[in-house]
């Protein structure tokens, strides 16, 4: 779902010829972040299943309780690099419609 937002937020930003200073500094935040987010799922989903019998369960527990934290974070993460970019665009078309409506009273 969050692609779903950057693709829509790429289009808008591009289809209405928007000018945000620091864009590609905020898209390439956005990349890394999904990079990060990627590989911590990844991660989490490499761990081995659970096992009680197994010589350290508890040690099992444990690492898979980090892997979650550092993909919950990590998603976080992302979202947040999304929510920067998005502002920044909502930002930018909010004052490019500003200054349509000042010309059109004129």
């Amino acid at each position: 779902r969050i692609s779903n937002v950057i693709s829509a937020v790429e289009e808008f930003y591009q289809s209405k010829n928007l000018s945000v200073a620091d864009y590609d500094t905020l898209v390439a935040e956005v990349n890394a972040a999904k990079t990060l987010a990627q590989d911590a799922v990844a991660s989490q989903l490499a761990v081995p299943e659970l096992d009680c019998d197994g010589d350290h369960p508890r040690a099992d527990v444990e690492n898979f309780k980090e892997k979650r934290d550092a993909s919950i974070d990590a998603m976080k993460a992302y979202r947040d690099a999304v929510k920067k970019l998005v502002d920044a665009v909502k930002a930018a078309a909010e004052s490019a419609s500003e200054g349509e409506g000042v010309e059109n009273e004129q």
